[in-house]
């Protein structure tokens, strides 16, 4: 199998260059939170993440 030559296409380095729209923190947890419920994470590590 060949090595990766760790070079981005231009289509890759138009995904990672694009713009993002930034949120405030409170809307940014809510966002992790509703991730975490739907990956099915247990209550007991989402309590986990949150405090840490």
């Amino acid at each position: 199998m060949a090595r990766r030559s760790n070079v981005l296409s231009t289509v890759e380095l138009a995904k990672v260059t694009k713009e993002t729209n930034s949120c405030d923190y409170e809307s940014s947890i809510k966002f992790f939170e509703e991730d975490c419920k739907l990956r099915n994470l247990r209550p007991h590590t989402l309590k986990y993440y949150l405090n840490e």
